[in-house]
């Protein structure tokens, strides 16, 4: 897994994450592995030869999916970061998605710890639980969802400031909850509706990294699937209906 037309030399494989920790520093390693591969956006090409730079190197559009760890689950005095994650349930945040934000808010800055990221606040209503952080090459948006794919379209589009669609840069989507064209926007949205058939057209987004547990059709948990760039993907059975490993 990885960009189209790159080669990747032997390195190192996935093991197992079993801590937020854990997460953080393989998904800190995939944007490492990503940014390694780029082409170097040398200052004195002309804007055309940027262009077509930004072209060869294949997708520009990520997914980044980080597992959440659910407050009501960690043990007093352990720290986030040495904290275990499971399944979770609706129940588990009853603050909805505005409480699902602020739990992932600090592991997208712990894994671009050493990048200076900045967080420009959320698109539209804090309610929306949808925020942006910027580098001076990436755009990281999250958590894009059926009911706020409208701000995260204009995201992407330049509607909030052109660098996202500028020749050479990235977005990244944190933890996208969108589930398809078909069931964005209402019918007379159209243009909201073609955006989504653009922005959400096969192979537009490739995988940055992801890990994620898996269920049975019964809800039960299965195992843990991740996903790394350039490290393909790997599964693990769970040994309990929680799914930890």
């Amino acid at each position: 897994m990885g960009l189209p037309g790159v080669a990747y030399p032997a390195g190192p494989t996935l093991q197992p994450p079993r801590t937020v920790g854990s997460v953080v520093k393989q998904a800190r390693d995939a944007f490492r592995r990503y940014r390694e591969s780029r082409p170097p956006n040398l200052p004195e090409a002309s804007a055309q030869q940027q262009e077509q730079q930004a072209l060869l190197q294949g997708a520009t559009r990520l997914v980044m999916q980080l597992p959440v760890p659910v407050a009501a689950d960690a043990k007093p005095g352990v720290t986030l970061m040495d904290q275990s994650f499971c399944l979770f349930d609706e129940g588990d945040w009853p603050g909805g998605i505005v409480q699902r934000f602020r739990a992932l808010r600090p592991l997208v800055e712990a894994t671009l710890e050493g990048y200076n990221p900045e967080f420009l606040g959320m698109l539209e209503s804090p309610a929306d639980g949808l925020g942006c952080w910027m580098l001076p090459d990436t755009t990281l948006c999250g958590i894009a969802t059926n009911a706020t794919f409208s701000s995260f379209a204009k995201l992407c589009q330049g509607g909030y400031g052109s660098k996202p669609v500028q020749a050479g840069q990235t977005v990244v989507a944190v933890n996208p909850e969108w589930t398809g064209p078909q069931d964005i926007g209402q019918f007379w949205e159209r243009k909201l509706k073609e955006a989504a058939e653009v922005l959400l057209a096969p192979n537009e987004w490739q995988t940055l990294y992801s890990c994620r547990m898996i269920r049975t059709s019964r809800g039960k948990g299965y195992g843990l699937l991740v996903g790394s760039y350039s490290l393909g993907w790997h599964l693990w059975a769970a040994r309990s209906g929680k799914a930890r490993l």
